[in-house]
């Protein structure tokens, strides 16, 4: 008997095996002949359907927030499916980011099978930034007691809704005080910002006590004024002046100092005088000093019994003041050491007359109204204010030039000539050789004055000593 033809497979079961063996025993089974039955092919079944739809994952979070009018980017999403792997992704919807509002971006995937997955990101537009408020002008005003405020305003810019009012709260009064504006600006979504003005309003100006005067007549109608209240008098034309070591004893003149490395001057207000004179001197090693100034000689006769006074305020420095007058070259009275002054505030200063002549000064010739300079004048900052002479008498006698008591003889130098006696009734005393040595043509320009100001200064002879400008100059 011919042996069953058929096909088995793993995924073939039992019964199916044991239903095919019975029914091919019974087609063929029961005799011997020798025809064979055709072979039976079992087709496995088709495989499960696929059903699953792909899984959408978001960039980024589910929910967004974008600043209005701002530039909004879709981060976008990806899709894997379990059959089909990677699987494109549509998007649908968009996002106005001009325009507050909340939307919705759908995000959709369909793999080779026809399945479907979807996922939603909402994305929420919103103006949530302040405007910017600018102060036109300061921030900061102050105001003399009757000057009027004037309100210079403010400008606001918003990112969404461009320019904006602004509203101002807060007014400026008349009385002394500080006061407060606000300026504040509000866009469309609320958002508000503000800046404020500050306005001081200032105490009305005392009326100015008189300068103290020290004795001696003050500012009389008879005082012959030389710098007072910010200002020169007239009778010193060539204004304010400076001598300076280190432009080799030259001048500069009205002009704070620029011209002389070693010194400068400016006029500042004192909240109890107003304007009064500020000279600094710099640190560098060099003499410097300031005048007052005239073209012509300024008769001072009538004060020979007077004084020359002046208010010294010591702001930094050494206090050791030193002044003089001139009386046209080689007229002066000499260097006058006045020991500290104005230390710790104002101080007025008086000098008497006779003690300027008794130095060598022709009060008939005088040509500065004051010269003035810090003893030690390294990076001290003084002030000067209500420079006058007082103690004016009419009838007062002109000091008389005392004779001379001894013979003498005279020896030409130069332009002049010198005597090898000493006077003694000069004024002209050893204390004085700083002086002398320029007039005898020894050392170049100095204003030392003392013997100990020369040693200390050390000053370059002139040789020969005939030579040069010194053939041209006055000796004595």
């Amino acid at each position: 008997m011919p042996r069953p033809l058929y096909r088995f497979t793993p995924s073939s079961s039992l019964l199916s095996a044991l239903f095919l063996a019975l029914f091919v025993t019974a087609c063929g089974g029961g005799g011997g002949g020798a025809v064979s039955a055709p072979p039976v092919v079992v087709e496995p079944p088709p495989p499960p359907a696929d059903t699953t739809p792909p899984t959408i994952t978001l960039s980024g979070e589910a929910e967004m927030r974008v600043e209005q009018g701002t530039e909004f980017t879709d981060p976008g999403a990806t899709a894997n499916d379990d059959t089909d792997g990677d699987v494109t992704v549509t998007v649908s919807g968009t996002v106005d980011s001009a325009t507050a509002g909340v939307y919705t971006l759908t995000y959709n995937a369909t793999d080779a099978a026809g399945n479907e997955a979807s996922a939603e990101r909402v994305v929420t537009v919103s103006d949530t930034t302040a405007p910017t408020v600018t102060l036109n002008g300061s921030g900061s005003m102050t105001l003399e007691a009757d000057a009027a405020y004037t309100e210079e305003g403010a400008t606001a810019v918003d990112s969404v809704d461009g320019t904006l009012d602004v509203v101002i709260t807060g007014s400026v009064g008349s009385a002394a005080g500080t006061y407060t504006l606000t300026y504040t600006a509000t866009d469309a979504a609320g958002n508000s910002s503000q800046v404020q003005r500050m306005v001081t309003v200032l105490e009305p100006e005392p009326e100015p006590e008189p300068p103290p005067t020290g004795g001696g007549g003050g500012n009389e109608a008879d005082d012959q004024l030389v710098m007072t209240e910010g200002t020169v008098d007239s009778a010193w034309d060539r204004g304010i002046n400076a001598f300076d070591q280190a432009i080799g004893w030259g001048d500069c003149s009205n002009d704070g100092g620029e011209g002389c490395p070693s010194i400068a001057w400016e006029f500042i207000s004192d909240p109890d005088r107003g304007d009064v004179l500020q000279v600094t001197h710099a640190n560098n090693q060099n003499l410097a000093g300031l005048f007052f100034a005239s073209s012509a000689a300024v008769d001072l006769n009538g004060y020979v019994n007077g004084h020359i006074e002046f208010d010294i305020n010591v702001v930094s420095g050494n206090a050791e003041i030193t002044m003089k007058l001139d009386c046209f070259y080689p007229c002066t009275s000499g260097d006058q050491p006045l020991g500290e002054k104005g230390v710790g505030g104002w101080e007025t200063v008086k000098v008497p007359m006779s003690q300027l002549t008794g130095g060598g000064l022709d009060l008939s010739e005088v040509n500065t109204g004051l010269v003035v300079w810090a003893s030690r004048f390294e990076d001290t900052v003084f002030q000067i204010d209500n420079v006058r002479f007082t103690g004016f008498d009419e009838d007062a006698e002109p000091p008389v030039t005392p004779p001379v008591t001894v013979p003498f003889n005279l020896t030409e130098m130069g332009l002049g000539s010198y005597s090898d006696t000493i006077n003694p009734a000069s004024y002209k005393c050893a204390d004085d050789n700083g002086a002398w040595l320029y007039n005898a043509g020894v050392i170049p320009f100095t204003n030392l004055g003392t013997c100990q100001s020369v040693e200390q200064a050390q000053p370059t002879k002139r040789l020969p000593q005939l030579g040069g400008a010194a053939v041209e100059q006055h000796t004595m």
